[in-house]
């Protein structure tokens, strides 16, 4: 079961946001042996890749398998390049098997930075 999640981030800004996945039940699914990717794009026709991140090799994602706790973290420096605009993004999950489950997805919009260094 995957959820909607909208989301603004700043220009220039850290965006950190904290996972659990449970069922429908409240029951927390264990980590272990998953892994986790998660790209935005933009609404265009072509839907352009604008941030990618992973668990194994791109970074982004942290699976922390002693407390199932999913991390994402875009760094400032990525969200400092990108323009202010609109996009959309989803956050799977791949087990050993290979099945692939959508934990969230939505639109995330980034704004303005105002204060700069």
């Amino acid at each position: 079961m995957s959820a909607r999640y909208k989301a603004t981030i700043k220009q220039g800004s850290t965006f950190e946001r904290n996972i659990t996945w449970k069922t429908p039940t409240g029951t927390i699914i264990p980590l272990d042996n998953l892994s986790a990717r998660m790209q935005i794009r933009s609404r265009t026709p072509d839907g352009n890749l604008v941030i990618d991140l992973d668990s194994a090799t791109k970074g982004g994602i942290t699976l922390n398998t002693t407390t199932d706790v999913l991390t994402i973290k875009i760094t400032a420096a990525q969200t400092a390049s990108m323009p202010v605009d609109d996009y959309i993004y989803d956050l799977e999950v791949e087990d050993l098997s290979h099945n692939v489950y959508t934990l969230i997805y939505g639109e995330i919009k980034f704004i303005a930075e105002v204060t700069h260094a």
